[in-house]
């Protein structure tokens, strides 16, 4: 009977650590920085998406191990609830991956389109290749908008962290009091994007303008 209810966990376990792994996968191919823009400008935010993923890794890594090495005893229950949690923790920022595809916010090639267009883009259809467009290049214009799509925590998860990040590359003191509202956000990554966004804001500060 114990034998029996063993596989039953096992396969539930490894049903799960599959999960795990695929949405791990899914969640690090958009996390990484190259796909964020990269760069030491995003270090803090590369960092917690690094950090998602190799907390995850991590003690799904341990419960297999607990699972193959005691399967006989009780601690083989422990490292099936370790691979389930961890697991449930992969799938839920991969399902917020997918999620986030599924409303169209793929980047998008934006670099032939001016600043008009851009805006056009962020305001109607929050396109965040235009966000990211509109930070590479320093369009002080946009910093409004992503203030106001910042503010609002009904956008995108994704849509707020570009604005974020955005701000951050334009380097506008009037994104100050948004961004440090945004630390305050129940969303990790938003916060680590407003934080990195400020930091960033206070080196600007401390550079001379080019005469």
């Amino acid at each position: 009977m114990k034998s029996t209810s063993r596989k039953v966990v096992l396969v539930i376990s490894a049903l799960f650590a599959t999960g795990g792994v695929v949405s791990g996968i899914i969640y690090g191919y958009d996390a990484l920085p190259d796909r964020y823009g990269g760069g030491d400008t995003h270090a803090l935010f590369a960092f917690l998406c690094a950090a998602v993923l190799v907390l995850g890794g991590i003690v799904l890594f341990l419960g297999i191990v607990f699972m193959m090495s005691f399967f006989r005893s009780r601690v083989f229950y422990v490292g099936s609830a370790l691979v389930i949690i961890s697991s449930v923790w992969l799938i839920f920022f991969g399902v917020q991956t997918l999620r986030n595809r599924h409303f169209g916010l793929k980047v998008e090639d934006c670099t032939q389109k001016n600043t008009d267009e851009l805006l056009l883009l962020v305001s109607q259809d929050k396109a965040i290749g235009a966000v990211k467009e509109l930070g590479r290049r320093k369009e002080k214009r946009a910093v409004p908008l992503l203030c106001e799509i910042l503010d609002d925590p009904k956008q995108n998860v994704d849509l707020r962290i570009f604005s974020a990040l955005a701000l951050g590359d334009i380097s506008d003191t009037r994104a100050i009091e948004s961004l440090r509202r945004a630390l305050l956000d129940k969303h990790i990554h938003v916060k680590a994007a407003a934080d990195s966004a400020l930091f960033l804001i206070s080196e600007a500060e401390k550079t001379p303008p080019d005469k």
